[in-house]
């Protein structure tokens, strides 16, 4: 079945009033997956987006450096891109 319309209209005409059809069926009609209308993403952590940009920066003005240079410059910087988890564990 071809996928017609932008999936945020087919949403809002699932998530309509109407009760004559269950969500399931009118998910399937409208080829929604029903955990579209339920998901809400959560925000990035505001020290991830920070360590994001501090990479998107180095990365911007050494970009055939590789991963190795990445994890360098990161430690020089005293960031760790392990999780707590693995910062545990050590």
């Amino acid at each position: 079945m071809q996928e017609t319309g932008d999936m945020k209209k087919r949403i809002e005409m699932v998530s309509t009033k109407s009760q004559k059809l269950s969500i399931r069926k009118k998910c399937d009609l409208l080829n929604v997956p029903r955990s579209n209308l339920y998901y809400q993403p959560v925000p990035e952590k505001p020290e991830n987006v920070k360590m994001m940009n501090i990479m998107d920066r180095h990365l911007l003005k050494h970009p055939k450096e590789g991963v190795e240079s990445m994890v360098n410059f990161l430690k020089e910087k005293r960031m760790s891109s392990r999780s707590k988890e693995n910062k545990e564990s050590v």
